[in-house]
């Protein structure tokens, strides 16, 4: 259902942008910015469960990261076994994805890009990035292109992938059922745009 409701999402925004196109083609602009704001609502409600206000804007229907260290954070607190599905661009440095206990992926890190970094669910609650570090050479990110990160936490381990691609991988015993908390994103020195951000809850057998 959720699949089905993105893809008509995106069909109506497409509607819509083209729709802008033809009256500002054909000189219809009042119209042109009726429909545009009409877009824009479209677009608001499809990030209904961010909090992104104090730290970005919507542009073209992804929120653009403008504030620099500002967060933007799911409404919903999760728990347990999950699957977070991030669609993000970075113009050179950090795309940073926090969960909880403590718990962090980096690409494009902004001390070494030549180096994904992973912090474990062994943290502090509450506190961003105090689980256990490690880093994995990898080849940075291609700057402003859009990428789409799968990151899996379950009592069996975690699982990273970039555009399908798996990055990291680890077996290791985590009390997720104990957890809980947001899913977050921080823009540190370079722009960050985000598409999607999505998370799905998990049985320990998937």
């Amino acid at each position: 259902m959720t699949q089905q409701l993105n893809q008509l999402s995106g069909d109506l925004e497409e509607a819509y942008e083209s729709a802008v196109k033809l009256c500002r083609k054909t000189g219809r602009d009042k119209l042109a910015a009726e429909i545009e704001k009409e877009l824009e609502a479209i677009w608001a409600m499809k990030w209904r469960h961010i909090d992104y206000k104090d730290a970005g804007k919507l542009k073209d229907g992804h929120i653009s990261l403008t504030v620099k260290e500002g967060t933007i954070r799911t409404k919903v607190v999760y728990s347990g076994p999950i699957e977070i599905t991030v669609t993000a661009r970075t113009e050179d440095e950090n795309i940073r994805i926090n969960a909880y206990n403590g718990s962090v992926i980096i690409f494009n890190w902004e001390l070494n890009k030549s180096e994904f970094r992973v912090a474990r669910p062994t943290g502090t609650p509450d506190k961003l990035e105090s689980g256990s570090h490690l880093g994995v050479k990898t080849v940075p990110l291609e700057p402003n292109k859009w990428h789409t990160f799968r990151w899996r936490i379950t009592s069996k381990g975690m699982e990273v992938y970039d555009n399908g691609r798996l990055v990291w991988s680890e077996r290791r015993a985590y009390p997720v059922e104990n957890m809980k908390g947001p899913i977050i994103m921080r823009r540190m020195n370079s722009a960050v745009d985000v598409e999607e951000i999505q998370v799905r809850q998990l049985d320990d057998a998937d």
